[in-house]
């Protein structure tokens, strides 16, 4: 009997899931024009590492610090502040873990007067939120210290001095309305990646400073003598600590690993988004496009050839129709997966897709101080 429903326009590609849909419509393969979902990219490659890295650097900035006039800043008056913590989460709108104030702590036995700059001998500065705990400054911490690569998700708040990658360390939490997940280090001049380097700063200062002292990976100005007699004094203050709280100084500790299995996709930043999923599976979606696919038509689109950047910004619109099929099917990580992976890409000229993308995917999640974070990083977001 001859099937006489409608076609589907995206036919096998589509990822609808709603029964009704799936019942009125036909989605046979044989009624699919491919010619109108594929890209041309004959004799076009992909760019090499080279070329990447290249790419990338000249994307780079530094972070935004808001430092040129810091005398004419207001100040809030620290020493009316009966409950940091609790401040800080009033400020900042989300709340701080135990060892970002038991840091502190550890960097005012080093330098009392000023704790900003206690790691000054091991090439690291005290930034971000520290600011507002430290000397009072009174900013929009949702973009101070970020830098041009530093997603919603990722809070800076230790930067390396005089880094010729621009290495920072930040904390990394899923949902604003939970405690961050790990610590990890972005090196934006090298590429967008998020490595992991422990679940709190205390881990991640001892591998940096153990790699410092190793020279496997980083160099110091400083003297090693410096270098050492700081990682003495840090290994002193974490046997101390033993006794009360203790922070692990591993790599990869319990909940990182509890998280990894709840990751729904890597994205190119390769710390992975986590959105949860219902008891049906639904949630998170995949983009019908491999990462390099994906980098590929952001390369297109970013290219002056009108005409191949028309074939791109027609596949990528189709892709943002079917993440708005996914958004009505509660299917929200495929927006953020793709909204993410344009950001990461650092090119100004996706920055209208990610605008439709983002703020909305993160008011769909619950995660609005996120879609208030990214619409105020790209206002200001420039090569």
């Amino acid at each position: 009997m001859e099937n006489k429903r409608p076609l589907c326009k995206y036919g096998d590609k589509c990822f609808r899931k709603n029964p009704n849909h799936l019942k009125n419509f036909e989605h046979s393969s044989n009624q699919l024009n491919n010619k109108n979902l594929n890209i041309k990219t004959e004799n076009q490659e992909l760019p090499d590492k080279s070329e990447m890295l290249d790419l990338l650097t000249k994307k780079s900035e530094n972070c935004i610090e808001q430092n040129e006039n810091l005398d004419k800043i207001e100040k809030f008056d620290l020493s009316k502040i009966s409950d940091m913590k609790k401040f800080v989460a009033e400020i900042y709108k989300m709340e701080m873990p135990d060892d970002f104030f038991q840091f502190l702590e550890f960097c005012k036995s080093l330098n009392e007067s000023d704790p900003k700059y206690a790691l000054i001998d091991i090439g690291i500065e005290l930034t971000g939120i520290f600011d507002l705990i430290i000397r009072g400054y009174k900013l929009d911490y949702r973009v101070h210290a970020r830098y041009f690569l530093d997603p919603p998700e990722f809070q800076t708040v230790l930067k390396v001095l005089n880094s010729p990658s621009d290495a920072h360390f930040g904390y990394f939490r899923d949902d604003p309305d939970e405690l961050p997940v790990f610590v990890a280090i972005s090196e934006p001049k090298l590429d967008c990646k998020i490595n992991i380097r422990s679940d709190n700063l205390f881990g991640a200062l001892n591998w940096y400073m153990d790699e410092l002292i190793s020279g496997r990976s980083y160099k110091i100005e400083s003297c090693m003598e410096k270098v050492k007699k700081i990682k003495a004094s840090f290994d002193l203050w974490c046997e101390k600590l033993k006794s009360s709280k203790s922070f692990s100084l591993s790599l990869k500790t319990p909940r990182i690993k509890s998280r990894e299995k709840k990751v729904n996709a890597k994205t190119f930043h390769s710390a992975g988004i986590v959105v949860p999923l219902d008891s049906n599976g639904f949630g998170y979606r995949e983009i019908p496009e491999t990462y390099e696919k994906q980098k590929q038509l952001f390369r297109i689109f970013c290219d002056k050839n009108k005409e191949a950047k028309k074939h791109a910004n027609d596949r990528i619109q189709e892709i943002i129709t079917l993440i708005q099929f996914a958004n009505d099917e509660i299917d929200y990580g495929m927006g953020l997966e793709f909204g993410l992976n344009m950001f990461c890409y650092g090119d100004v000229g996706l920055h209208k897709f990610v605008k439709i993308l983002l703020p909305v995917t993160y008011e769909l999640l619950g995660r609005s101080l996120y879609a208030e974070i990214i619409s105020e990083h790209l206002k200001i977001r420039k090569l």
